[in-house]
């Protein structure tokens, strides 16, 4: 079936079906918590739509823009930024470390790819976490499964949700957003010092020879920029850091969208990007029908599970008039890349429908090692690898990349040519893992 049936298949279904902030309401929804008390759920919604939006919608129209340009291969997008955000995480400095990590990324990303680099922080929103099993035993005790802090706590005995975390979760984002923006418009390359950098990684972890000549071609790189003036160049130092994530609790970002007056179209005011997970992609729930109505830039994450024809139909739901900036479409399929991606690519080629193919080379990697959840730097490489070659076989522009990064030391992901692997891995576990 070609595009243009699907599209009048789709608008036929779609005729007559009104869309609010709240008709997800009438849908069946995953992963969504059971709050015992609806009375208090209402009244954070109430107070959450009343809040002042947390980003405003000429900053969400400046990124579809950009995400046009990605689609067209004059831009390339990077995302990244901690796994969830957390209450007790929470500090200045935290955002700092964070903030200078996407700098320093970028600069690499725009002195070995030659383009504009567009980039989407997972904060300022990433608190909510999908699970498989509603329940968990912590320490012999069968309690419910933690799903992230704007939604229940880590505390044992205290696993049930609270709809009063949102409002505590905005606070923090608001806090968030606050020193991103300060950042972005006033930061400078020369204040990143590398060697502060240098002195912050443990050498009884890293080999710190061959991670000190990496660390001094990018202060060429900085240098670079400083020497030509281009340190506080649009693109570079005042450029737009736009915020993403999850969009799985509905009750929240129901509560931040807001209806442009201008324009009369929803926007969902708690990021500039916000995208849909594996386990919450059902044409028929909830999750769907929500994001169907905003006019933010959605991403779709896709796994091997997906079959053609069911990302078709995803696809022209949330995107019935084939706008381009509007869809991403993020593969996480680790070694399933190279069988799944390519008849995904077809179908969407054919079909005409206009996206922006983004790699995410975690989620799709994760195993389990004694007890404890773990990435191996060679696998996460490996995905990357057969996401660019798969596009360049098929002439499909592959937009992006997005990744679970941190400026603190952790071994969640573990391996990489800088890393002793071997001696260290008793210290490891008794430091890190």
């Amino acid at each position: 079936m070609t595009f243009n049936k699907w599209f009048i298949v789709l608008i036929i279904i779609k005729s007559g079906i009104c869309w609010t902030p709240h008709s997800w309401k009438n849908k069946p929804s995953s992963q969504l918590p059971k709050y015992r008390n609806f009375q208090k759920l209402e009244q954070v919604e109430t107070i959450l739509s009343k809040k002042p939006p947390l980003v405003i919608s000429p900053e969400i129209d400046n990124l579809r823009k950009e995400l046009l340009e990605i689609e067209q291969g004059q831009r390339f997008l990077f995302m990244g930024g901690d796994c969830a955000e957390t209450f007790r995480e929470h500090s200045s400095q935290n955002i700092i470390n964070n903030y200078q990590l996407f700098i320093l990324s970028t600069i690499i990303l725009m002195t070995q790819t030659g383009k504009k680099i567009t980039k989407i922080a997972r904060a300022a929103g990433q608190f909510s976490k999908p699970r498989s099993d509603s329940v968990e035993v912590v320490n012999g005790l069968q309690v419910p499964v933690y799903k992230g802090d704007m939604i229940n706590r880590e505390d044992k005995h205290n696993r049930q949700p609270d709809p009063y975390l949102m409002i505590r979760a905005y606070q923090q984002c608001s806090e968030t957003l606050n020193l991103i923006r300060a950042l972005s418009s006033s930061h400078k390359y020369s204040n990143i010092n590398i060697n502060d950098w240098k002195t912050d990684f443990l050498s009884n972890i890293y080999q710190i020879d061959s991670l000190n000549e990496f660390l001094n071609q990018l202060q060429s790189s900085i240098n670079l920029l400083s020497s030509a003036e281009l340190e506080n160049s649009g693109n570079i130092n005042n450029a737009q850091l736009y915020t993403g994530h999850e969009g799985m609790l509905l009750h929240y970002e129901q509560a931040m969208t807001r209806k442009d007056r201008f324009t009369d179209k929803y926007y969902d005011c708690s990021a500039h990007f916000v995208w849909i997970g594996e386990r919450t992609r059902q044409l028929d729930h909830g999750h769907v029908e929500f994001f169907r109505g905003i006019n933010n830039p959605i991403g779709i994450k896709i796994s091997h599970k997906i079959e053609p024809w069911e990302l078709v139909d995803l696809i022209i739901t949330l995107n019935p008039k084939n706008e381009q900036g509007k869809i991403c479409l993020i593969s996480r399929m680790g070694s399933q890349i190279e069988n799944s991606l390519p008849d995904l690519i077809d179908i969407v080629q054919q079909q005409g429908l206009n996206v922006v193919w983004v790699c995410d080379p975690m989620h799709g990697n994760g195993k389990i090692v004694e007890g404890i959840k773990t990435r191996y730097y060679e696998d996460i490489l490996k995905e990357v690898d057969s996401f660019f070659e798969i596009h360049y076989q098929k002439g499909t522009i592959p937009g992006g990349i997005h990744l679970e990064m941190t400026g603190n030391d952790v071994t969640e992901c573990i391996g990489g040519k800088y890393l002793v692997k071997q001696k260290n891995k008793q210290f490891l576990q008794q430091n890190y893992l």
